[in-house]
């Protein structure tokens, strides 16, 4: 049965990665293996910690408790067990880097403990964003499957502001960007253009939508990171870092209209956009060059709305 099981989450993992794309797939690889090299900076108690908090939330969130109880109530455990344990494969790896070994059997432990925690249902709905602009659909979206990894950095974020680790709060962010940016490129729905009185308008309401939602992604990660060291410098390098991911966003979002149905189009310029993004958050004169992308994708995005429209 077990392997049975393990046989089903590997097809599992297969049809998703197949369903959102060679694009998201490359992206979040990326990401995984950059959060990998800055959790390496971690102590292996916060390391530990940070498995823990995600195998709770994990174990009182999973959708398919009551069919693994129902079809398999003397194994469900064990099945849980597989579950955890391959989620802290890379977090032992990780504490076995950082000479973490004494926390490696803390989280042997913790694989086995967890399981025997009665789960409690509760009718919950995940939430998007708090205080998103009304009609931004694609940050609400974006919010709704990103809240809890989101959560998580936060964490990350606010452990580095504690220990005054400003690499890895910068990490942090650059994560935040670029997982939220992941989201906004999803392929649009052709339809809710023609809610849109105009080419002019939709782009009027998408930069509002932009720079208002991007202040309030971003704010608790750049509070973070002006914790680490307060000084006018850090609070020049928040500004920079809020100005460009709010132009990064708004490049993503005039990407979809360019090329909507062009993934590996997209996922080329994608990686462009997030290096250039980089490059103008720590170095702000390449602002003008990220400002100058705007200003020309928003023409081209303006040309694809007039023809959608028409």
């Amino acid at each position: 049965m077990l392997n049975l099981y393990i046989k089903l989450r590997l097809k599992t993992i297969c049809r998703l990665c197949k369903a959102i794309g060679v694009f998201a797939c490359v992206i979040i690889l990326a990401v995984f293996i950059v959060l990998m090299i800055a959790f390496t900076r971690n102590l292996p108690y916060q390391t530990t910690l940070l498995y823990a908090v995600v195998v709770i939330m994990l174990h009182f969130s999973r959708p398919d408790a009551t069919f693994l109880q129902t079809h398999f109530p003397a194994t469900f455990k064990r099945l849980y067990i597989i579950d955890y344990l391959a989620i802290a494969i890379p977090f032992i790896f990780i504490l076995l880097i950082t000479n973490g070994i004494l926390y490696v059997g803390i989280v042997l432990l913790l694989i086995v403990a967890v399981p025997q925690i009665p789960r409690i249902n509760l009718p919950f709905q995940l939430p998007t964003f708090p205080l998103l602009s009304d009609g931004s659909y694609e940050y609400q979206r974006a919010g709704r499957l990103f809240l809890p990894f989101y959560a998580l950095l936060l964490l990350t974020a606010a452990i580095g502001a504690y220990i005054a680790n400003k690499n890895l709060v910068i990490v942090v962010n650059i994560i935040t960007v670029a997982i939220t940016g992941i989201l906004l490129c999803l392929k649009i729905n052709r339809t809710y253009i023609f809610n849109y009185v105009s080419a002019n308008h939709a782009i009027k309401i998408k930069c509002k939508h932009t720079f208002v939602n991007a202040a309030i992604i971003m704010t608790p990660m750049l509070v973070c990171l002006l914790l680490v060291s307060p000084s006018w410098l850090q609070t020049g390098i928040c500004l920079s870092f809020y100005v460009n991911s709010s132009m990064f966003f708004l490049q993503l979002i005039m990407l979809r209209f360019i090329c909507p149905e062009q993934d590996l189009t997209a996922l080329l310029v994608y990686i462009v956009l997030l290096c250039l993004f980089v490059l103008s958050a720590m170095i702000p004169l390449f602002t003008f060059a990220s400002l100058s992308v705007v200003a020309i994708m928003t023409f081209r995005a303006r040309s694809s709305i007039n023809k959608m429209l028409c």
